[in-house]
């Protein structure tokens, strides 16, 4: 420990963090009409991204999953989130009337409620990095 850090600051760093990230900035720019924030929506985007987060494997850069387009069906982020699948369909809903998403459903061969969903990241740079040109 050096005087710019503390003993917690130094145990934390040590710790490796997995799993989703979320931009503040989406809390600006995920909201109901109302103007209030859409916490699921942002949830369920959140985890959308980490699935197309490429993983490193021995210098070669793979996705998560093996179809060209993420499959999830509402129950995977019913129990994920600990919420309704009606909840989930609104919020891929709102997330797709924003323009951050675009999904399909697949109610013949996968299932019910199989969603293809693919990120727009034009979007997502919008909302993330507002004001700045990438």
């Amino acid at each position: 420990m050096n005087s710019q850090t503390t003993t917690t600051v130094d145990a934390i760093g040590q710790m490796h963090f997995e799993g989703n990230i979320i931009p503040m900035e989406w809390f600006k720019h995920i909201r109901f009409e109302n103007g209030k924030t859409d916490i699921i929506s942002i949830n369920i985007l959140a985890d959308i991204i980490y699935w197309y987060k490429q993983n490193v494997i021995d210098n070669k850069y793979i996705k998560k999953f093996k179809t060209d387009i993420l499959q999830m069906n509402y129950q995977y982020y019913a129990s994920l989130f600990g919420i309704t699948k009606y909840r989930v369909s609104r919020a891929l809903k709102h997330l797709e009337s924003l323009g951050l998403i675009r999904t399909m459903t697949s109610r013949a061969i996968l299932g019910p409620n199989v969603q293809f969903i693919e990120p727009v990241p034009d979007a997502l740079k919008a909302i993330t990095y507002p004001g700045e040109t990438l």
